[in-house]
């Protein structure tokens, strides 16, 4: 038989939400545009990191990354040459 876990208490669903139950908080409608990527530093040699999806608010950056909610990100938008 398979281990139960408990049900979580409100703060536990609070502090860590399920985020296949999250409402879709964005603010515009995002587009897919094909051959677009974004370069940004990290330490090293910038390197391109496509996008899934951009819009007037915000983008969708495909990276290894993971930034803090609020964290500001300078990043140079391309044009990559294998989306054409």
């Amino acid at each position: 038989m398979k281990d139960a876990k408990p049900p979580k208490s409100w703060l536990e669903r609070w502090w860590s939400p399920d985020p296949r139950k999250a409402p879709d908080m964005r603010k515009a409608p995002r587009d897919v545009v094909p051959g677009l990527a974004a370069y940004y530093w990290t330490g090293g040699s910038p390197t391109a990191h496509s996008i899934r999806d951009i819009s007037s608010t915000g983008l969708y950056v495909v990276t290894e990354e993971r930034w803090y909610p609020g964290t500001l990100i300078l990043m140079t938008l391309q044009e990559s040459t294998a989306g054409r």
